[in-house]
């Protein structure tokens, strides 16, 4: 390559184009997200002036929970702030059962990392969500009462999983 922009590249670093575009997704029901939120390039401006729906709370915050009361104490602002604001929390890097239940006692939506799985290839995602959303022997699953989809079990154990109202 010659090093030169490509046409989009030169489009999307004209910040009025990008939030043009991020607004047009957005409209489609894409959820937009602000990853590695509180390191590198992102910033306390982007809540405020770009349409996301989700901060993903940078793994470095999440190594500190049992560790380092500062980081503790950074995580703990970025939820609030994050729900203040209307947006969902994500926190990435989860990999110790301790970091996860610090992460429910202070209210993060959601949790990524190696506790729940190790990458797997795409063909193989929805075996593991099927085997993951199959519930334990004794608990009553709801069904649907339509015939095609009779088969279909929905475990009353897994509340998080239900489709979450749009906030803003």
């Amino acid at each position: 390559r010659s090093g030169a922009a490509s046409p989009l590249r030169r489009r999307l670093a004209d910040p009025a184009h990008a939030l043009a575009i991020m607004s047009m997704l957005q409209s489609l029901g894409v959820r937009l997200s602000i990853d590695d939120f509180g390191t590198g390039y992102s910033s306390l401006t982007h809540l405020r002036e770009l349409p996301i729906d989700e901060i993903k709370i940078d793994k470095f915050f999440v190594d500190g929970i049992g560790k380092e009361g500062t980081r503790e104490t950074i995580l703990n602002a970025a939820i609030a702030m994050g729900h203040g604001l209307g947006l969902t929390v994500v926190a990435e890097g989860v990999e110790t059962h301790e970091q996860l239940a610090y992460l429910r006692a202070h209210q993060c939506d959601y949790t990524q990392g190696f506790l729940m799985s190790r990458p797997v290839p795409a063909e193989d995602a929805l075996e593991l969500l099927r085997r993951r959303l199959e519930p334990p022997p004794g608990v009553p699953v709801q069904r649907d009462t339509d015939e095609e989809a009779a088969d279909v079990a929905v475990p009353q154990v897994l509340p998080s999983l239900a489709p979450r109202p749009t906030k803003r």
